[in-house]
């Protein structure tokens, strides 16, 4: 099955978007301390909440997530309240040099000499979604170094583009019960929970 793009026209009425990280705690039963152990698993997860959609609205979402067939279709879908970056994010980036791994990647194609992304912006490389924790600032030579949350899951290759703009990640439905409606007349509300495709 292709990978769909989340209509740009459905706007949810209220979104959560953030990362869930995996640790565990080792809770020490003498002195109440606890250890905690950090796993390098993290995936992001989205809840959409549609209220008073119309009859159009409604038939236009239910038609696209019965492509999806329930938990088994993946789609593009970013924070829709954050779609534009704070910072300039001018020119053609691109990942410069292979083998990077972990929360720092540097770039190039960059305009010269600008901020070119803010903490708390995103971007999207090797179709992972990554938010920034530190200003990025383009130096002389368009060169910038990103660092942002969660961790990189693979490598991306020399000269691979770097999205700054509707970035998204790959995420599927939460489960095969998505996308029941409570209807009253004329009106229609959904929620949907929606999770990171991590296994691509």
């Amino acid at each position: 099955m292709s990978t769909l793009t989340w209509p740009q026209n459905l706007i949810p009425n209220s979104q959560q978007f953030f990362p869930v990280f995996t640790t565990r705690k080792f809770p020490s039963p003498f002195t109440g301390t606890n250890q905690t152990l950090e796993f390098p698993a993290c995936s992001w997860n989205c809840q959409l909440t549609f209220k008073n959609l119309d009859r159009e609205e409604l038939r236009q979402l239910e038609t696209f997530l019965i492509q999806l067939r329930g938990a088994a279709g993946r789609f593009r879908i970013g924070d829709q309240t954050n779609a534009e970056p704070r910072g300039l994010a001018e020119g053609t980036p691109v990942v410069d040099s292979a083998n990077q791994t972990g929360g720092l990647l540097k770039i190039k194609g960059c305009t010269p000499n600008q901020n070119f992304l803010l903490a708390g912006d995103y971007i999207t490389v090797n179709n992972e979604l990554k938010r920034l924790v530190a200003d990025a600032n383009a130096d002389i030579e368009g060169k910038a170094s990103l660092r942002f949350e969660p961790n990189l899951r693979q490598s991306p290759a020399n000269g691979t583009a770097v999205i700054v703009r509707n970035t998204y990640a790959i995420m599927r439905l939460g489960d095969d019960k998505q996308g029941k409606s409570k209807r009253v007349p004329l009106h229609a509300s959904m929620t949907l929970n929606l999770v990171e495709d991590i296994y691509q």
